[in-house]
């Protein structure tokens, strides 16, 4: 809500000094109407760039929390579990955030609802205690079926041995994680092993 009220006051004064100039200069003797018409219009989309954002993040929170989502945290995430009813609403929050802003995708399968929220549990996790972070530097999480090379095969081969990365170069912005190997860390939390953590 503070970026989209400080979006609006910079639209506000774009559309006060562009005006201003604009009725001062009277550009090509053009009807000083259309100049303002033409700030107005300005003013808006630099608006709507500014808020864009935020506007989604509205939007995502409005969403009800899926119940399929919930049992998935109830079951699995014992981390979510210790917490009291409070730091539980905002962990919900950060996972619909998180889930409605960044991309998890299947390599070479579907993925279904435990892999995708254990995802997230594992991006907001890490996280959680400072209020104002964000991952803001990965844009979509890999998921391969199995443990992969170095260079992303994955399948029959013994060398696959890595459970998960973040990319760098080419990869950049991107989380690789090994499926299995995410949900066995969140089944058994007590060997301190969770690739996704």
């Amino acid at each position: 809500m503070v970026l989209i009220r400080w979006a609006a006051a910079v639209a506000i004064m774009i559309f006060l000094a562009l005006g201003a100039l604009s009725v001062a200069i009277r550009p090509g003797g053009k009807p000083v109407w259309l100049s303002l018409v033409a700030c107005a219009v300005l003013s808006w989309l630099v608006y709507i760039v500014l808020t864009r954002k935020a506007r989604r993040r509205i939007q995502i929170l409005a969403e009800p929390f899926p119940g399929e989502w919930e049992a998935v945290l109830q079951r699995d995430v014992v981390f979510f579990r210790v917490l009291d009813e409070e730091e539980k609403n905002r962990f919900r929050k950060d996972i619909k955030l998180f889930l409605g802003e960044k991309r998890v995708t299947g390599i070479g399968m579907e993925l279904d609802t435990t892999t995708r929220v254990l995802a997230a549990a594992s991006a907001v996790i890490p996280i959680f205690g400072f209020l104002d972070w964000e991952w803001d530097q990965i844009e979509e999480i890999l998921i391969y079926p199995s443990r992969f090379s170095q260079d992303f095969q994955f399948g029959e081969i013994r060398d696959h041995r890595t459970l998960g990365m973040v990319g760098t170069g080419s990869m950049n912005r991107l989380m690789i994680l090994s499926k299995p190997d995410l949900v066995q860390g969140f089944r058994n939390p007590g060997d301190n092993k969770n690739v996704g953590l």
